[in-house]
């Protein structure tokens, strides 16, 4: 039996990234949810008309001006919230008001703030609705490639990384701080550097900062000469280099040979990992059907989320 589901925000990661692509099976939600046996996409809603008519012409679902309507009409099982993130915490209050979902899924960040995070995540709580926020790759396998080969010591600590982005250390940074958490635990201290003007959103500025692990550390640096996205990282461990390139798209892995130290350089032929960004959606509803059929899941929960949102905002204090 398929779970009805319902998006609000027909954007881009809802919909958009995907229309001049026929190649993805699912970089959005759209997309994932069309190809996948579990799910069926019945209907979205947007303010914008022009969203509105690019969703209902490629799915062939309604798209409605008016989220109550919406809710009413679908009584949607699964609820996307990829909405902006300052209308959040009233989009949910609407949902919960106007329907019953099973789960909610929210994109990150969750929240500008601790505080309507917080309230968020009690609002489902108080209606007993797990809620998820999409750090999508909690659901890559190249994830967990990566972080069974750091536990089984291929790749072998200490460590010492950068990773470079923009638009902004919620939107952005915080993809960053979850897949490290995968990767190397939980950030031990959090070293404030600077803070730069973020022109895409002024309440998400571009923080540089370095957060030290157990046996290791990463230095989050800002891009701010480009308005592209940004978004890779570089890691030496004492025995090779991890390079996480264009947004994940491309992932290698070079290997020193025993006789050399990191800095000369001397390494064995590169190992690409292959990555399943193309389909990025489509693994996190994977995951969703997971959850639903009472299988482990790798998703990411409200309350860990929430957690980015509290570290950032003390950076954003000092």
């Amino acid at each position: 039996m398929q779970n009805s589901v319902f998006l609000v925000g027909l954007g881009g990661i809802a919909v958009k990234y995907d229309l001049e692509d026929s190649n993805t099976f699912g970089r959005t939600h759209a997309r994932a949810i069309h190809n996948h046996t579990d799910f069926k996409l019945v209907g979205g809603y947007d303010p914008s008309e022009e969203s509105r008519f690019e969703f209902s012409s490629h799915y062939l679902e309604k798209a409605y001006d008016n989220l109550e309507s919406g809710l009413r009409e679908t009584n949607p099982e699964i609820v996307v919230v990829a909405s902006p993130t300052e209308k959040h915490l009233l989009n949910i209050q609407e949902i919960l008001k106007w329907s019953n979902p099973r789960i909610i899924l929210c994109e990150k960040p969750i929240s500008f703030n601790p505080e309507d995070a917080i309230r968020i995540l009690q609002l489902c709580e108080e209606r007993n609705i797990p809620l998820f926020i999409n750090y999508f790759r909690n659901s890559e396998p190249s994830t967990f490639e990566i972080a069974e080969a750091i536990s089984r010591k291929r790749m072998v600590k200490p460590f010492k990384g950068f990773c470079t982005y923009n638009k902004g250390a919620l939107h952005t940074a915080t993809h960053f701080l979850n897949l490290f958490q995968i990767w190397f635990g939980e950030g031990i201290e959090y070293i404030f550097e600077s803070e730069k003007h973020n022109s895409d959103n002024p309440q998400d500025p571009n923080l540089e900062f370095e957060v030290k692990y157990e046996n290791g550390s990463i230095t989050f640096n800002v891009d701010d000469s480009t308005n592209s996205l940004r978004f890779y990282s570089t890691i030496k461990f004492s025995n090779g280099l991890l390079e996480y390139k264009e947004e994940g798209d491309r992932i290698s892995w070079s290997e020193l040979s025993d006789s050399r130290r990191i800095q000369d350089q001397d390494f064995i032929a590169t190992e690409e990992i292959v990555s399943f960004s193309a389909q990025s959606q489509f693994n996190v509803w994977n995951e969703i059907s997971n959850y639903l059929n009472l299988k482990k899941h790798r998703l990411c929960t409200a309350q860990e989320a929430i957690q980015y949102i509290i570290q950032i905002s003390k950076l954003k204090r000092k």
